[in-house]
């Protein structure tokens, strides 16, 4: 009993500070050592980030839309006509042909005739066999106009019409081009396709309008591809064609008048 009544001297006041100092040390270390774990967990966090990153990077840069937006339109790298003119019309000419096509199946063949490479064509035709890139041709004056370069105030106008084996076909006088050139243009709902193009070789549009109904009347189809319609529409078509009259001949129906005798509907 006497000994919890009086549990003996207190302790000397050094040997309260010295625990207090060990004390306070020990958590000192603890505490560096949590901050020196969380640091560490911090830095292998960002390491592991960074890396990810530079994976997705190199991920995102070997894919195939990483790539520039793709054109809308695209040449083919090695065309396969599906189109030509038999033709006498074009001497002293160079002929190239070209495919273009549309990511949304659109396909344009271009025949195009010039007196040498740097200059413009000096009659062209393009076959346009729309895709699911358009619901509707633009009108024939501004298609004409954007593809023969002409500003917006010199805009096509009418000049007439001539009959060909594809039908009654609209002309159209191109301004600002010596000598004077004129453009065509005929669409059709089925196939959705469009014929339009030039002639710029003759000095006389009477010359130019025989030049014209002449060539298309030599348009003819090499392919048809997998689309049946346009195998019958120049099938029908070549059931109509004429022998194109020679250029000496006076009064024949293509350059007789702006609008000849047509040979019905196709």
């Amino acid at each position: 009993m006497h000994s919890f009544l009086h549990p003996g001297p207190p302790l000397p006041r050094a040997g309260l500070l010295s625990g207090l100092a060990i004390e306070g040390r020990v958590v000192t270390v603890r505490l560096l050592a949590y901050f020196c774990g969380l640091g560490m967990l911090a830095t292998i966090a960002t390491d592991l980030y960074q890396r990810q990153g530079e994976m997705a990077a190199r991920e995102v840069a070997t894919l195939p839309h990483a790539a520039a937006p793709a054109a809308d339109w695209v040449a083919a790298a090695r065309p396969h006509p599906a189109f030509a003119v038999k033709s006498n019309d074009f001497p002293g000419r160079t002929e190239t042909y070209t495919i273009t096509r549309h990511r949304e199946g659109g396909r344009k063949d271009t025949l195009s005739w010039r007196t040498d490479a740097g200059s413009r064509p000096v009659a062209s035709i393009e076959i346009y066999r729309a895709g699911g890139e358009t619901t509707g041709f633009r009108p024939a004056a501004a298609e004409l106009a954007r593809r023969f370069g002409l500003e917006s105030a010199a805009e096509p106008q009418p000049a007439g019409v001539i009959a060909t084996k594809f039908g009654t076909i609209p002309l159209w006088n191109l301004p600002g081009a010596a000598p004077a050139c004129l453009g065509f243009a005929r669409a059709f709902e089925a196939p959705r396709l469009r014929v339009s193009g030039w002639s710029c070789q003759a000095t006389s549009r009477t010359d130019q309008r025989r030049l014209i109904g002449c060539t298309l009347d030599r348009l003819v189809l090499l392919s048809a591809g997998s689309d049946p319609q346009i195998a019958e529409l120049f099938a029908r078509a070549e059931l109509r064609r004429t022998d194109c009259p020679s250029p000496n001949m006076q009064n024949d129906w293509v350059s007789a008048a702006e609008t000849p005798p047509l040979r019905g509907p196709l």
